[in-house]
């Protein structure tokens, strides 16, 4: 066994609430939380660079032109399936976009919506933190989450899953709309291939572990037909 990968797999051995000897339900349980670790581990090399300017002040977001839109898309990526779905969502809507990682404080202030894009990986909503932190900030905005893993968008753990990973009060404001991802286990890291191989060891439900063990690609543009939808209505709510 490579060396990097005994290592990690030392590492979470000695982790007493991830035992790889656990009671049969707590397994099971651990099995469906590690096949999220699919998230995010796509692959997209020409999405266009994101639509984000910076003022004067530093690392705050505006429309091109000084203009700000109605709706801010704010995604982080690992491989680039959730930044091609806030790609598609840009080119659909009039709005301002921006990858979080470059621009970590935007301005919520000109925007009416906000739609925050984020891949689930390790069992977690990687941007939940951030949102949380937000909450004064986009208090009374309307809110969307779209999150993209490797888990089939209609399985019911990404639902548990997310309301886990954020607080009731602030989940009745946030419309969700989980999306499919895409894995090509060439362009994994090193990191990740022996997480979704650690995954994989436990994973009785054998759907679920072919997902981990194949190369597959759900990100198609046709996934957002449900989001764009509700973001137009939106819009033309703005308008009336």
């Amino acid at each position: 066994m490579p060396s990097g990968i005994s290592r990690i797999i030392g590492l979470v051995r000695r982790i007493p609430a991830l035992s790889f000897r656990p009671p049969p339900a707590r397994e099971r349980r651990w099995a469906r939380w590690l096949f999220l670790l699919l998230a995010g581990v796509s692959l997209c090399a020409c999405a266009p660079a994101p639509v984000c300017t910076v003022s004067a002040g530093p690392g705050t977001i505006r429309a091109p032109g000084g203009s700000p839109e109605r709706v801010l898309i704010l995604y982080q990526s690992t491989y680039g399936s959730t930044k091609q779905y806030a790609d598609w969502i840009h080119r659909e809507i009039p709005s301002a976009m921006a990858d979080l990682e470059a621009c970590p404080t935007p301005d919520f202030g000109p925007y009416d919506v906000i739609v925050f894009g984020s891949p689930i990986r390790t069992g977690r909503i990687v941007l939940a933190p951030f949102i949380v932190s937000s909450r004064s900030a986009i208090r009374g905005k309307s809110l969307v989450l779209y999150t993209v893993s490797g888990t089939p968008p209609d399985h019911p753990v990404l639902q548990t899953l997310y309301s886990v990973s954020l607080p009731a009060d602030m989940r009745k404001d946030i419309r969700y709309f989980p999306l499919h991802g895409r894995m090509i286990h060439r362009n994994l890291s090193a990191r990740d291939r022996a997480l979704v191989s650690v995954g994989r060891s436990i994973q009785k439900d054998e759907v679920l572990k072919k997902f981990m063990r194949e190369d597959f690609d759900g990100v198609k543009r046709e996934n957002l037909a449900p989001l764009l939808e509700h973001l137009r209505g939106l819009l033309r709510r703005f308008r009336d």
